[in-house]
């Protein structure tokens, strides 16, 4: 580890630096976060759940060494993720109904928090990385999370499209990572002072960024996974000097695993929490802020639109056909069939650069409707043909590959469910079922 790196850390931890060196030397614990928009009872998961993490009912600890190659992450049961990763989205209560933006949202974990806890809002969550916004996309779509639109825009355009909307906006930002360098090496090789400084400039944009689309009395919490105060309390403070802005206290229930922020800012920025890797987790700092000043909320005209008749006597058939019942809106955005969560189907979008709105229906190839895999992964349960497996059944794994099964099953499309969870699509035809499990995800 870089020499000008630990003498900057032992400076800030002064008595503490001695806990954290030990720490290095331990093996990072494994853990997950439930999914519970799907779960909602955690018996099937017990044998892979260990011990509770203390601040989160959904948090656990797990021994498993490889989590994400069991079917209960291919189901979307759970999204790996660290416990102290787990506290920003934790460090203050907002409406289950909110208008969300989560605006450094991939690989997604934190995006899944809010859908837990906001099941009947909309959380925007956004990735301007192409790379990084398909690893979001696909863990939503892997996690059947109906409520989320992933666009991939810069803090700047989204500012353009969204004055005063979002109840609540989440900035984990990007960060020179000093909180993983017990389990990222790469991390290590990249840190340097000039990062550091060119990480809180980046940072500093994206939260004045932020407050313009926060509306009255919205909450902005702020984190990262670093040490530094200049990605920290010095962004904190620069926000507070130029922004109408006040800081939140945290939830008391972080208070046992986190520090106050630095004592040399000031009292007021002592209400932000700095994590260790000694305390629990890995790295991680936050903040809670409140806007104070009035803001008028800009009106734009919605992209998301109704049907064409046309469409609309191809398309609600075609559902009819293969549900029990149809417990959403059908809507159009961007030429994509999308369905709606109905408490949503009145809400306005713009026009958005977004790589997933709600959640993709399907669409028209040659004269026949083609469901899309999210739409199984969502909806599948209304699915008249449903073929239920257990974890163990030998058609479980040759489904997974890919291949063909045998199933004596009416003709038409229908899903694969495992242990009630809808795992993928089949068309079937004379009980052989063509394998539609997309070919990224086979085994």
């Amino acid at each position: 580890m870089q020499d000008a790196f630990l003498n900057r850390l032992e400076a800030l931890l002064k008595e503490d630096f001695s806990s954290y060196l030990e720490c290095l030397n331990q093996i990072p614990k494994k853990a997950v976060h439930i999914n519970t928009t799907i779960v909602k009872q955690k018996e099937l998961l017990k044998p892979l759940l260990k011990d509770p993490i203390p601040f989160d009912s959904d948090g656990f600890y797990i021994e498993e060494e490889k989590p994400g190659k069991t079917i209960f992450h291919t189901l979307g049961l759970f999204y790996v993720q660290e416990p102290s990763a787990m506290m920003p989205v934790l460090a203050t209560p907002f409406a289950k109904d909110a208008i969300i933006l989560d605006l450094c949202a991939s690989p997604g974990g934190k995006t899944l928090q809010l859908a837990n806890l906001a099941p009947d809002g909309i959380i925007f969550a956004n990735e301007p990385n192409p790379a990084r916004a398909r690893k979001l996309v696909s863990n939503i779509e892997r996690l059947g999370l109906k409520n989320v639109i992933v666009t991939q825009m810069t803090s700047l355009e989204l500012k353009q499209k969204f004055q005063g909307y979002f109840d609540y906006i989440l900035v984990d930002a990007p960060c020179s990572l000093e909180g993983t360098f017990r389990k990222d090496p790469l991390a290590i090789k990249l840190w340097s002072q000039d990062r550091v400084l060119e990480m809180a400039k980046i940072q500093k944009e994206l939260l004045k960024d932020a407050v313009t689309m926060l509306r009255t009395n919205g909450k902005l919490v702020y984190s990262t996974c670093t040490f530094s105060k200049e990605e920290n309390e010095e962004v904190v403070l620069d926000l507070l000097l130029s922004s109408p802005l006040k800081l939140l206290k945290v939830d008391q229930k972080l208070f046992p695993y986190t520090r106050c922020g630095l004592k040399e800012f000031g009292k007021e920025v002592q209400k932000t929490r700095r994590g260790y890797p000694f305390l629990i987790g890995e790295g991680q700092y936050f903040a809670v802020f409140q806007k104070q000043t009035e803001e008028k909320i800009n009106s734009f005209q919605t992209k998301m639109e109704e049907l064409e008749k046309e469409e609309e006597n191809y398309i609600v058939p075609a559902i009819q056909e293969v549900m029990t019942e149809i417990p959403f809106s059908i809507k159009k955005y961007h030429h994509h069939f999308i369905a709606v969560p109905k408490k949503l189907e009145n809400e306005k979008i713009p026009a958005l650069k977004t790589d997933l709105c709600f959640v993709k229906i399907g669409e028209l190839k040659k004269g026949r409707f083609i469901f899309h895999h999210q739409f199984a992964r969502c909806y599948g349960i209304y699915f008249k043909n449903q073929v239920h497996l257990s974890i163990d059944d030998p058609l479980l794994k040759k489904y997974l590959s890919g291949l063909e099964i045998e199933v004596e099953i009416p003709d038409g499309w229908g899903v694969i469910c495992v242990e009630g969870f809808p795992l993928g699509l089949f068309k079937a035809s004379h009980g052989i079922l063509k394998n539609h499990y997309p070919k990224g995800l086979r085994n």
